[in-house]
C-alpha cells in the first residue's frame, strides 16, 4: 500500500538516480578527459543503487523510512539493467 502511494516519487528518484546522474556525471568526465578504467570506474560509482543504510537514516530521523526502503530496493532491481546498457553504450562509443 506504501508503493501504491509513493509510486511516482520512487519512480522520479530512481530514474534520476540511475540514469540522470550517470550521464551528466559520464558526460562531465569524457569532456574532463576520463577514458579507459578510470571513466569505466567512475561509470560504476555513481550508477550503483541507493545504499540500503539511508533507510535506516531515513527511518530514524524522518517520517520517509517506507519511502527510503522502496527506493532502494527499486533502484537495486533496476541497477542492473542501467548499468549493463550504460557499459555498453561506453564500449561502443570506445570510451571504455
Amino acid at each position: 500500500s506504501s508503493f501504491k502511494a509513493n509510486h511516482l516519487e520512487v519512480a522520479w528518484v530512481s530514474m534520476f538516480k540511475l540514469v540522470v546522474i550517470p550521464i551528466v556525471v559520464t558526460i562531465g568526465a569524457i569532456q574532463y578527459g576520463f577514458q579507459g578504467d578510470d571513466l569505466g570506474l567512475l561509470f560504476l560509482m555513481v550508477a550503483t543503487p541507493t545504499a540500503a543504510a539511508s533507510y535506516v537514516m531515513a527511518k530514524e530521523m524522518t517520517n520517509h523510512g517506507a519511502l527510503a526502503a522502496e527506493i532502494v530496493a527499486v533502484t537495486t532491481i533496476l541497477s542492473g539493467l542501467t548499468v549493463t546498457v550504460g557499459l555498453i553504450a561506453l564500449k561502443a562509443g570506445n570510451y571504455i
